[in-house]
């Protein structure tokens, strides 16, 4: 079941002027980045993939990590319309992957991933990301249905338009093809799997999601521990967030979150 918006209210000045600096993202993106050492999560993966037979990779590991730190900060888990900012009562993370014919993208909203288990959200991708590129995704189908014939002139502004309705005025579309808040809270993408070390991404203007997390490829790099130069796997991640919603504070606090996740997964997410 879909979670619902609420308008936050009793908003400090900064952020009342903040919505007022810019428009529809055009341009508050703020880009930042994390280097991290992934020992413990590739032994935790293994771990899970050893006991639950779930295809788990490091990108499903950062889809959960960001919805660790996305339920614990709640103030990012929003949206921006208008001058307004509307509250998610739900984490749920989008992760994209590719098609296999190599036709765009498929992505996969993960629904309250802040409480499933890695394994689980593993397992959910597989099964809908293995439907979507078989076109057998009932939902996947009623949006290319829908919006699939509408000149390419006009998807813009169609696109707008149903995003007021579903927004702004809460109305639910799902019976027409339109997911209700398809994005979510949170956008994950990997680039690893091309073969890059390091990427960001764009927020998007036609939808409002306030976070894109890119997963960059795993290499071995020289790092100083306890007074030694160590040869670790590092993790990079891109991340662009939108300014008007999640200042430097916001993001720092977003990053420590994601990066304890990243670094003690069983001490955070228990055993698999």
């Amino acid at each position: 079941m879909a979670g619902k918006l609420v308008v936050q209210k009793k908003l400090p000045l900064w952020r009342r002027m903040a919505l007022h600096s810019w428009g529809e993202v055009s341009d508050p993106q703020v880009y930042g980045s994390l280097e991290i050492d992934v020992t413990a999560a590739n032994a935790y993966l293994a771990e899970v993939r050893a006991k639950t037979g779930a295809r788990a990779t490091v990108t499903h590991l950062v889809a959960r990590a960001v919805a660790h730190a996305v339920a614990d900060c709640p103030n990012a888990n929003g949206i921006i319309r208008g001058r307004k900012i509307l509250l998610r009562d739900t984490v749920d993370v989008f992760v994209l992957a590719a098609r296999d014919d190599g036709e765009g993208l498929a992505g996969v909203k993960i629904e309250t991933a802040d409480q499933k288990q890695v394994a689980d959200i593993a397992r959910e991708l597989d099964e809908r990301v293995g439907r979507l590129r078989k076109h057998e995704d009932e939902a996947d189908a009623k949006t290319q249905k829908s919006l699939g014939g509408i000149p390419h002139f006009l998807l813009g502004r169609v696109i707008r338009f149903l995003t007021w309705l579903t927004y702004d005025l809460g109305w639910n579309l799902t019976r027409l093809g339109v997911e209700y808040d398809p994005f979510g809270s949170a956008v994950v993408t990997s680039v690893g799997m091309l073969g890059l070390t390091q990427g960001y991404a764009p927020l998007n203007g036609l939808m409002p999601y306030p976070i894109v997390l890119v997963v960059g490829r795993i290499q071995d790099k020289p790092v100083a521990l306890d007074g030694q130069v160590v040869i670790r796997p590092i993790l990079y991640l891109g991340a662009t967030f939108d300014h008007r919603l999640i200042d430097g504070f916001g993001a720092g606090r977003l990053a420590r979150r994601v990066e304890e996740a990243m670094l003690n997964p069983a001490g955070i997410f228990g055993a698999p």
